[in-house]
């Protein structure tokens, strides 16, 4: 999948220690360009936090999971 805005996953990202001790208490995450349009409509999402302890480091294309036929999922 192409990424279209921000950046990719780096090494440093897979930080295994728990978040007490890590530098910061953010996981990385990336979405794909339909949850961006969806929650972020016109603002760029690098750089959002989620509730879910993720901060968003980049937003990649869209894609099918099931089916060539089906709606892209949020």
């Amino acid at each position: 999948m192409k990424i279209l805005n921000g950046r990719d996953f780096r090494d440093s990202d897979a930080n295994q220690e728990p978040h007490a001790e890590r530098k910061t208490t953010w996981r990385e995450c990336m979405i794909h360009k339909k949850f961006a349009d969806t929650y972020f409509a016109g603002r760029n999402p690098v750089g959002y936090h989620l509730g879910t302890g993720c901060e968003i480091v980049g937003v990649f294309s869209n894609g099918k999971y099931m089916d060539i036929r089906e709606a892209v999922q949020i």
